[in-house]
């Protein structure tokens, strides 16, 4: 190949947009959870984590930062996740809203967590369905 063919495939990579991550609506979340064998992790910062209610059962791992001064690199966050999860595993991505959640299954199914999915509006759309959270226990 040439280096012009080259050069052009690297272009159409860069402009080539990465398909979003796969959803589930927060009844859907909730009913996998309820049915066993996946798990939800909480990928707002600590603080968010501890202040609010919980998914019961939910693991806290801050994507892509821990409050407003303290970034979490992809690598720091797939190194916690690893710690916690089977990339086997049928996880549930949530977080206030949703949007850093789609970023860390965007993370997650990159590093081959092929079982990652976004919760679409996060927290604020379980707490809004009326569906179970638990006050943070610590």
């Amino acid at each position: 190949r040439s280096v012009e063919d080259v050069d052009g495939l690297a272009r159409a990579l860069e402009a080539h947009e990465a398909p979003a991550p796969p959803e589930a609506t927060v009844g859907e979340a909730q009913r996998a959870l309820e049915a066993g064998g996946a798990r939800y992790l909480d990928c707002r910062s600590e603080m968010e984590f501890v202040a609010e209610d919980v998914v019961e059962g939910s693991v806290n791992i801050p994507f892509p930062h821990n409050g407003d001064r303290e970034p979490v690199s992809p690598a720091d966050f797939l190194e916690d996740v690893e710690l916690e999860f089977r990339r086997g595993e049928e996880i549930y991505v949530g977080c206030r809203s949703g949007n850093r959640s789609e970023a860390a299954v965007a993370v997650l199914r990159a590093a081959g967590f092929a079982r990652a999915v976004n919760v679409t509006g996060g927290i604020q759309a379980w707490r809004a369905a009326g569906l179970p959270l638990v006050p943070y226990a610590g």
